[in-house]
């Protein structure tokens, strides 16, 4: 699952469903959110990215940046 999110000002925001260790030494990988955010005017360069515990945090934290101008892509 990957939804992609474009603000007004040439950024592109990625949410991905990842499989992620929580800790050193777990012995299984659990479902996480990795959100990242790049700018597609610089060569696409990765300034944030993020790992949360739900899609909802996920998005939750994506509303800051941009003056929350998000609007998601149909893919």
């Amino acid at each position: 699952m990957e939804k992609i999110f474009r603000d007004d000002f040439g950024n592109t925001a990625r949410i991905s469903e990842v499989m992620t260790l929580p800790y050193k030494g777990a012995k299984r990988k659990q479902k996480s959110y990795k959100l990242s955010i790049t700018a597609d005017y610089d060569d696409d360069f990765l300034y944030y990215v993020s790992i949360y515990e739900t899609e909802k945090d996920a998005k939750n934290d994506l509303k800051v940046f941009s003056c929350n101008t998000w609007k998601e892509v149909k893919q």
